[in-house]
């Protein structure tokens, strides 16, 4: 996905660059990025034992990481096992139609499941 986001910011065709060995892409996108773009992005990168860009994005593009999102949330609900008024919603069991409103809370039991 970032390959193709950084191909775009510099103009050059997606598809001809993967065809290309990596080392005359790497070149082809340094000169792109040294000869066109004036304007500053933000990036996304991970690092495990290598540095990998994630994502290229304009300046004023915000992120929200998913565990962020989950802390907010559990601040304000708790973690739906009871801790709050709120809850992890029951199961409805479908050959039936019958709600179990109170059930063991699970990957299986619920999508809601904080990982």
């Amino acid at each position: 996905w970032s390959f193709g986001q950084l191909a775009s910011l510099v103009g050059a065709p997606t598809a001809y660059l993967r065809q290309l060995p990596a080392p005359l892409a790497g070149i082809n996108l340094q000169y792109g990025l040294a000869s066109h773009r004036a304007e500053q992005v933000k990036t996304l990168e991970t690092e495990d034992g290598r540095i990998e860009l994630r994502a290229l994005t304009g300046p004023d593009y915000g992120r929200i990481f998913d565990h962020e999102l989950v802390a907010a949330v559990q601040r304000i609900a708790g973690n739906g096992t009871g801790d709050t008024r709120w809850k992890v919603p029951g199961v409805l069991e479908w050959s039936t139609g019958v709600y179990h409103p109170h059930v063991d809370v699970t990957k299986d039991t619920t999508t809601l499941y904080a990982s």
